[in-house]
């Protein structure tokens, strides 16, 4: 999932609409051969989470709500997934948990720290494999009537229907760097990855034949040497 807000808080007597557009990423075989800090995504089986068997953005907030919650009151909710008993929370620890609420369910950007904004920092990378959901437009209203009983209406709908698909491309690999490299060696220095392998023939191979043939030859002119003495 794209990275947005993924929880709205909604009063009575108000509405919401949220349109969000969808954006469908695929990747290249040799995408995985680039690091996780370069291509700014995972793959389901890169995980190092607890919570999840399998990396996606949705199971790293868990996690981060997870580490929140114990920062906040040393204690997980019993709904956590893959949480030890022992650290569930008692009646304090739920008490606590109610209290620190906006503070551990409400993803919100870096920079909202500085407007001292409530929530939780999530730096979750999204998945490689995902559908990336982006806000493109929301609208709060007053619906207030006094004739019915106080309620909300939320409403979430697609912007427009997909028409796109992005693919997620290796410009460059390991094998075109070193290709770049011995390019350019060739160019400005006239060696070649040849030439480099001819110089670790010169000083090992041949060097070694050579010390072989030599103590050879060397051997059969002593024998001659004895032969021709008899």
């Amino acid at each position: 999932m794209g990275i947005f807000q993924e929880y709205m808080l909604q009063s009575s007597l108000h509405g919401a609409k949220r349109q969000l557009s969808i954006k469908n990423v695929e990747n290249d075989i040799e995408a995985r051969d680039v690091s996780i800090e370069q291509r700014k995504c995972r793959f389901p089986d890169e995980n190092y989470l607890d919570v999840h068997k399998y990396y996606s953005f949705s199971a790293c907030s868990a996690q981060c709500r997870k580490d929140e919650q114990i920062r906040y009151c040393s204690c997980n909710s019993h709904v956590m997934p893959n949480t030890n008993v022992s650290i569930h929370c008692d009646i304090d620890g739920l008490v606590c948990l109610n209290e620190h609420y906006e503070d551990l369910s409400i993803v919100i950007a870096p920079w909202s720290r500085n407007r001292k904004k409530r929530g939780v920092v999530c730096n979750c990378m999204p998945s490689c494999n995902e559908i990336d959901l982006v806000m493109v437009h929301e609208v709060r209203d007053n619906i207030f009537d006094p004739n019915v009983d106080p309620y909300s209406i939320i409403e979430l709908s697609i912007a427009f229907l997909p028409t796109e698909r992005f693919k997620r491309n290796v410009v460059r690999g390991k094998l075109d760097l070193v290709v770049s490299i011995g390019g350019s060696t060739g160019f400005f220095v006239g060696a070649s990855l040849l030439s480099f392998v001819e110089i670790v023939y010169y000083f090992t191979i041949r060097a070694g034949i050579f010390n072989c043939l030599s103590n050879f030859f060397n051997k059969k002119t002593k024998n001659n040497d004895k032969f021709g003495k008899k």
